[in-house]
């Protein structure tokens, strides 16, 4: 599968191979590369819905939705390390305006999925 990531305002195009690589420049043990592999494991369904993902910080990482001339979506999975959870954000264009949702804090990575599906059914 190839997702095209952004770092930095560069686009890099990486390829998912059975798990073992996913971006050149992020590295095997950053948090956004956990981030990924983990709704990839746990949702592979969700995760084939994935256009694009972008490396917002250290700690966050930022999962497109969508489809040309259809709706779409960014969640925001934040990872905060004093509370080992995720902080999940959805951010939809609507009547070109962009509706941003409320944060789900306090998100455990058995949750992410659910989360992210039912923030992008409202």
């Amino acid at each position: 599968m190839a997702l095209r990531l952004v770092s930095q305002g560069r686009r890099l195009e990486c390829t998912i191979q059975g798990g073992k690589r996913f971006a050149r420049e992020m590295g095997s043990e950053s948090v956004v590369n956990t981030i990924a592999m983990q709704v990839r494991v746990l949702d592979p369904a969700l995760f084939r819905r994935v256009n694009r993902m972008v490396k917002m910080d250290a700690n966050t990482l930022r999962l497109h939705f969508g489809r040309p001339g259809g709706s779409s979506a960014n969640v925001d999975v934040h990872y905060n390390v004093g509370r080992d959870s995720y902080d999940v954000t959805v951010h939809k264009l609507r009547n070109f305006e962009v509706v941003s949702s409320k944060p789900n804090e306090d998100v455990y990575v058995e949750q992410l999925p659910e989360v992210i599906r039912r923030g992008l059914e409202r």
